[in-house]
């Protein structure tokens, strides 16, 4: 009797083994104990903080680089701009006035006469930025074609609206300012724009403005941007 109850747990020993291996087994995955496996809930929640944080960090630059991207653009406009008028100065320079200049060959001063285009002063525009906030009048005279009888002011009136209305359509709020040189046939031209609200104003206002960028009465808003050229004529 002995011998067989010894051979029967000699046999039940494997399944018990086994039984207990497996038993064991459930423990260790049950939730709560010491040798669970997986991610925990904390651990969650870290690993969507930091993806939070990084996704952030890309929309952010992503969103600097296109104000900075139209920054540019409205700078480059803006030169294109300030050179178009450049070449209208060239076209209508006019004459100086009375006593400046001669006959060719006999050095006999010439009859008086008034100074006309550029030398006149017809180009200077001196409004400020606030002023030019409004819609941008057309040329009172149609001084194109070959047969037109424009004087020189009419035709630096045409081109000083025509110029105005592409800078107020090409910038927003775009504005200009142009003032004459007294002695030299140098002007100087200023292209202005405000940039976009809420956009890159933000980047606009963080950036100084460079000495001598806006001229007094167009730098007075923090976010407006502005061209400078010096054209010699």
């Amino acid at each position: 009797m002995q011998l067989k109850g010894q051979r029967h747990r000699a046999a039940s020993s494997p399944r018990l083994h086994a039984w207990g291996a497996a038993r064991a087994r459930a423990r260790a995955l049950t939730p709560g104990h010491p040798g669970q496996r997986g991610a925990t809930l904390v651990e969650v929640l870290v690993a969507v903080a930091l993806l939070s944080v990084a996704l952030y960090a890309l929309v952010a630059t992503h969103a600097a680089a296109l104000r900075y991207s139209q920054m540019s653009r409205h700078r480059a406009t803006a030169l294109f701009l300030a050179a178009d008028m450049g070449e209208r100065l060239r076209a209508n320079l006019g004459r100086r006035e009375s006593g400046s200049a001669s006959e060719e060959g006999s050095g006999a001063p010439l009859p008086p006469f008034s100074a006309t285009g550029f030398w006149a002063g017809d180009y200077d525009y001196v409004l400020d930025f606030q002023r030019q906030q409004v819609a941008v009048a057309g040329p009172a005279d149609v001084c194109a074609g070959a047969g037109s009888a424009c004087n020189a002011a009419q035709i630096a009136a045409e081109d000083l609206a025509q110029w105005r209305q592409a800078v107020r359509r090409q910038l927003p709020a775009g504005a200009v300012y142009t003032r004459r040189d007294a002695v030299r046939a140098v002007m100087y031209l200023w292209v202005a724009w405000r940039e976009s609200p809420g956009g890159a104003s933000e980047v606009s206002q963080e950036l100084p403005l460079p000495p001598g960028a806006c001229p007094e009465g167009l730098s007075a808003d923090p976010g407006v941007r502005c061209v400078h050229l010096r054209v010699g004529l």
